[in-house]
């Protein structure tokens, strides 16, 4: 009798306990926690090889970066599990036993020396935080249940992963890892996983930067539990016991700051980024930008980029020479790219037939209708082939080609399906650009670039792993593409470097030395620079040439020489040796006359009022020399010597001399003087 009475009440009281649990599941059921410090997360973008390259705080600036456990080694999450919640595989997200256990230690101590959290109910503490009374343990308990059985154990022990407070404004433990150790929680060490574990017990108290006798006391204690549980063995214990901790946290340095806050500020909604970035190239990268970095002047920047021809993908990305510097991303700024664009005039000239490689063009004194432009050197070559003209940046053949081209025709090309080059506000499209006079990005300009070596075809870059070009389209004929490219290949190294015939490049410098630039491609790699000042000003004397190249060549030089199999052209057309008859001289009186627009008789001609013509005249004590301009159709363009001002009527000049002045109205007529200056 006694027997089936204690059975009974046995039964009873497991029916009870069941029934308990029962309605606390179904209570639990209505209770959904509220999980937005969970989802309310930083952003952060890794190379392709996973390596952090750049990341962003969340909303409330608290370094919180959405960690998986798949992401973390396993021997944390062992000691984790170990030390915080023992049985999580087997309850519902409150552990009986644990409860009794702490109840009970409770009771006997008249104060509380033991706690029953489990994770889920750490998480749902860290999203709704509140005093720490037996109703709020309560409601956490119906929470963690709620969040156990409708999201599950694994993504539990995410959001753990994702939130635990670690101190100084860093949460969870993929944030952690970077601040504490400056690597990710894939790989630990015993000793930094037992670390891990302890400071979010009490993160403010338990951090080694600030208390580091106590932090070694947690994370010793969570090492001897792991050891007691036969997760490490005896040796490990005696050796991560003795390993120092970290004195302090540092921010974790970003290699390629600018592109990961491009894409973070392009997809708002997105918290995880898998770049293009090659972190070893990346690496190259910036030590020639820290190089750069400690040989010029402190308000002297510089930009660069490598694309990887075999994918189209951004491989190496800088902005800057130190993003703690200035967080203006100059790879995107719209700069003037010098006579960097000749190529393409050259290639779609060759493409339309309009030239050959060995078109004999003058490079001599000539005017472009009342304009005579000067090169660089000041300095004429006579006659000589396309190819020479181009490799040696000449400017007077360039214009030939330009004129013969049409600007109208380049503009539409190059911006056809983005708008890649910009004009002045009102500016019809003319001889200046081939020269420079207008805007393009660093970014872009670099990209078009690489349609040489791809044979015409412009592939938009990509930035993310798995992503898919944006579009692709032929740019420029296939043999009039590789002729271009192949013809650079015959540009000159920079002084003191030895020359490297895989090298096709084109360098560029813009009105006043303000923008230098070189671009090109070596084997598998399109690399662009530029060197300059972000507020406009002169960086003068230095040139693309003696300031971009140089870092160029290095750059190139130093990726790994794979060459990308190309195909087979026949020498016909824009590769033969010969040009045909019709295309074996091209000189400005043969090209199109854009610049020598017939006077119309009713329009007062565009005239330099002041100086006169062959006049002798001061400059000013900041060495300024007024121009006024009469007549023709505003906006005026100014050449002194060949070079454009930024204004129409005024120039600078920095010694006495002769000078020759041209002025251009909207229409392209020109007014030429020449005048002596006395500074």
């Amino acid at each position: 009798m006694k027997i089936n009475r204690f059975i009974k009440i046995l039964c009873f009281g497991v029916l009870l306990m069941f029934a308990a649990a029962l309605i606390f599941i179904i209570i639990a059921a209505f209770c959904a926690p509220d999980l937005t410090k969970t989802s309310s997360i930083g952003k952060i973008a890794f190379s392709k090889d996973n390596t952090v390259i750049a990341y962003a705080p969340a909303p409330d600036t608290r370094y919180r970066f959405k960690t998986d456990s798949n992401d973390v080694d396993p021997l944390y999450l062992k000691m984790l599990l170990a030390a915080e919640d023992e049985r999580f595989n087997y309850h519902l997200g409150v552990d009986p036993i644990a409860v009794i256990r702490s109840f009970s230690l409770n009771v006997l101590h008249q104060e509380i020396v033991s706690g029953a959290s489990t994770l889920a109910m750490q998480v749902i503490r860290l999203n709704e935080p509140g005093k720490r009374t037996y109703l709020n343990k309560l409601k956490e308990a119906f929470k963690a249940v709620h969040l156990t059985l409708f999201h599950g154990r694994k993504a539990v022990l995410d959001d753990y992963l994702t939130i635990a407070p670690f101190g100084g404004g860093i949460e969870g433990v993929t944030a952690a890892s970077l601040f504490w150790f400056n690597h990710l929680p894939d790989k630990l060490t015993p000793a930094e996983a037992a670390l891990l574990v302890a400071i979010p017990r009490s993160p403010e108290k338990i951090r080694p930067d600030r208390f580091y006798q106590r932090a070694k006391h947690y994370r010793d204690k969570v090492l001897k539990k792991a050891y007691l549980d036969g997760i490490i063995k005896k040796d490990i214990l005696i050796a991560a016991t003795s390993e120092p901790l970290p004195r302090n946290f540092s921010y974790p340095y970003e290699p390629a700051f600018h592109l990961g806050h491009k894409l973070f500020k392009e997809h708002k909604d997105q918290n995880l980024f898998i770049t293009s970035i090659d972190s070893d190239i990346q690496r190259t990268l910036n030590k020639f930008i820290d190089s750069f970095k400690e040989q010029s002047l402190p308000d002297e920047e510089i930009a660069a980029l490598v694309i990887d021809n075999a994918d189209h993908s951004v491989c190496a990305y800088a902005g800057s020479k130190d993003y703690r510097h200035t967080e203006l991303d100059l790879t995107q700024a719209i700069r003037s790219p010098g006579s960097a664009l000749k190529p393409f005039a050259y290639a779609l000239a060759f493409a339309e037939n309009k030239l050959h490689p060995k078109t004999i063009l003058n490079d001599e004194a000539e005017a472009f209708g009342a304009y005579t432009p000067q090169n660089f050197t000041r300095n004429f070559k006579g006659t000589i082939p396309a190819d020479y003209a181009l490799y040696n940046s000449l400017n007077l053949p360039a214009l030939t080609v330009f004129s013969a081209l049409g600007p109208e025709k380049f503009l539409y090309e190059i911006n056809k399906n983005q708008h890649n080059i910009f004009l002045p506000d009102g500016a019809r499209a003319g001889l200046p650009i081939i020269l420079g006079g207008c805007g393009i990005s660093l970014y872009n300009l670099t990209a078009l670039y690489t349609t040489l070596f791809n044979d015409g075809i412009f592939f938009s870059p990509k930035t993310l792993v798995n992503e898919k070009t944006a579009f692709t389209y032929e740019f420029i004929e296939k043999k009039a593409a590789r002729a271009t490219f192949d013809i650079l290949k015959n540009t000159a190294a920079p002084q003191n470097i030895l020359k490297n015939h895989q090298i096709s490049y084109k360098t560029g410098t813009s009105y006043d030395f303000i923008d230098a630039l070189s671009i090109g491609s070596s084997g598998r790699y399109t690399a662009g620079v530029w060197v300059g000042k972000p507020d406009g000003s002169s960086n003068y004397p230095k040139t693309g040439y003696t300031a971009a190249a140089p870092i160029l060549y290095a750059l190139l030089g130093s990726l790994p020489q794979q060459q990308l199999a190309k195909e087979e052209l026949p020498l016909t057309g824009t590769l033969s040796p010969l040009p045909p008859q019709y295309l074996e001289s091209l000189s400005q009186s043969t090209a199109s006359n854009r610049l020598t627009t017939k006077k119309s008789s009713i329009k007062q001609q565009i005239k330099i009022t002041f100086p006169q013509n062959n006049s002798k005249v001061k400059a000013t004590d900041e060495g300024y020399v007024n121009v006024i301009i009469e007549g023709g159709i505003a906006p005026y363009t100014l050449y002194v010597d060949g070079i454009e001002q930024e204004n129409a009527f005024s120039f600078k000049v920095t010694e006495s001399g002769y000078y020759d002045l041209c002025a251009i109205d909207n229409d392209g007529d020109e007014s030429l003087i020449t005048i002596q200056v006395f500074t």
